[in-house]
């Protein structure tokens, strides 16, 4: 993909973590590449996201009741008020924005495991069902100017039943840590949807998806 800078219009994000609507017990982990974008994507522009994948996303948000059910990214594309900016129009467009709460923090290691369980246990009580401890793996969010401490907090914990992980990476390679990996993988199990990354989200994806928010393991 080329390295083209799409000019951003300058208002405000949308994410405004002291304003979540409540209820929120349903979180959706959200990667951007290769979950709502493919190999057919266009390359002449370096951020895409596809339309038709967003709909499958939006079919998961409304079968899984939409009043509890909330989007934190978890994509790459959080680390710049740029694509941030972009996603929320693309987004936008299907009435979908509304529905990004937050941003998992930026890790020096980038692991994206450690990202999200991170975000749990700083913003929701999820974390009393995690058997193990991040305390080893823990590390600072690399706060930036582009990218600040706030957009990965929320000011009252959220009383989460249940989440899924949208990616196309296999997340057990993430996971370095051996003594930790049958735990992990175990709980992962329960939440990770995998997406082919050649074709994007798909309404099988989505079925699983929605079966899988209805669980509270």
């Amino acid at each position: 993909m080329g390295t083209k800078q799409s000019a951003m219009s300058k208002r405000s994000e949308v994410v405004k973590p002291s304003e979540v609507v409540k209820p929120t017990n349903k979180i959706v982990f959200l990667d951007i590449d290769g979950v709502l974008n493919n190999y057919s994507s266009s390359i002449e522009d370096l951020y895409i996201i596809e339309d038709h994948l967003i709909l499958i996303l939006k079919d998961i948000i409304d079968s899984s009741n939409n009043a509890e059910t909330r989007i934190v990214l978890s994509s790459t594309w959080r680390y710049t008020k740029e694509t941030r900016t972009k996603c929320e129009q693309s987004l936008a467009n299907h009435d979908m924005s509304k529905y990004i709460i937050s941003y998992t923090p930026q890790f020096s290691n980038s692991n994206r495991v450690y990202e999200i369980l991170s975000w749990l246990q700083t913003n929701t009580n999820f974390d009393a069902q995690l058997t193990y401890s991040l305390e080893s793996q823990q590390k600072e969010h690399k706060a930036s100017e582009d990218f600040p401490l706030n957009l990965t907090q929320i000011d009252k914990k959220l009383d989460v039943k249940s989440f899924i992980i949208l990616d196309d990476m296999d997340l057990k390679d993430e996971v370095k840590n051996e003594e930790q990996l049958m735990n992990l993988l175990k709980f992962l199990n329960n939440h990770f949807v995998h997406i082919d990354k050649k074709v994007g989200l798909t309404k099988n994806n989505a079925g699983d998806a929605i079966a899988r928010l209805s669980s509270t393991k």
